[in-house]
């Protein structure tokens, strides 16, 4: 209909008439363009906050996962540290004997941060970091992949520097609790048996003990700095989505 309106102007030479349905086609090519592109924007945006509201959540149960592993591991590094001070004064003090024998139990024992990943991975594989338009959101993510990428890298050397003394420790302490413990579940001072004063004169044992001492020192330092980082994220999306506390608290 409109190619014969142009066609039938241009045989008239109605210049003026054929710049009016040329500028009819072009308007209407440009505002669909237009619509198009707005339709495409806002479906962007709803799928980028979306993936923000499925981060927010995933950086709150990582927090609340790796606060509990610092708190295991900050306990685990003062228990080693008595367990070397005791063996030094070769005394034990009767309310602190089941803090040693946790000590020698869990020394060795390191753990990384608890980064639930479902949904970054995710981002990274679909390309929806590209969707993150606030830079701050995007800077924080980038710095917690940044830093878990690093201790990936070398959590096996860590673990390779523990081994030796872990196996040291292992070969003069034995352990028989009532009922069967692993992970971080503590144990009773009658579940431990050992030669203490013997112990007390080995110092290879006691410098290994101070190296597990110092490793876990190191993961509680990692996992200060795994924390900060998922805080960081989660504030920047507080900040972003406007979550106010109460929100905060039914967020998934």
């Amino acid at each position: 209909m409109l190619l014969r309106s142009i066609t039938k102007h241009v045989r008239d030479q109605n210049w003026f008439a054929v710049f009016l349905d040329f500028f009819i086609v072009v308007f209407g090519v440009f505002m669909g363009l237009q619509v198009s592109n707005l339709n495409t924007a806002r479906q962007q945006g709803i799928l980028a906050d979306n993936y923000l509201l499925r981060l927010h959540a995933d950086m709150t149960r990582s927090i609340n996962s790796t606060q509990f592993m610092k708190a295991f591991m900050q306990n685990n590094a003062n228990n080693i540290a008595l367990v070397n001070e005791s063996l030094k004064a070769c005394r034990i003090e009767e309310a602190r004997k089941d803090n040693f024998a946790n000590g020698l139990l869990h020394a060795g024992k390191l753990v990384p941060a608890s980064l639930i990943s479902g949904t970054l991975d995710e981002m990274r594989s679909t390309g929806g970091l590209g969707l993150i338009k606030n830079l701050q959101v995007r800077d924080a993510i980038n710095e917690v992949i940044r830093e878990i990428e690093h201790q990936n890298r070398v959590w096996g050397a860590i673990h390779g520097r523990a081994s030796g003394s872990h196996i040291y420790i292992d070969q003069r302490v034995i352990f028989s609790p009532k009922t069967p413990k692993g992970g971080t579940e503590n144990v009773s001072w009658d579940a431990l048996d050992i030669e203490f004063e013997k112990l007390c004169e080995d110092r290879k044992f006691q410098g290994s003990l101070s190296s597990l001492q110092r490793l876990a020192s190191v993961n509680v330092e990692w996992l200060d700095r795994n924390l900060a980082n998922f805080h960081r994220v989660k504030d920047a999306i507080d900040t972003e989505l406007n979550i106010t506390p109460e929100i905060k608290e039914t967020t998934p």
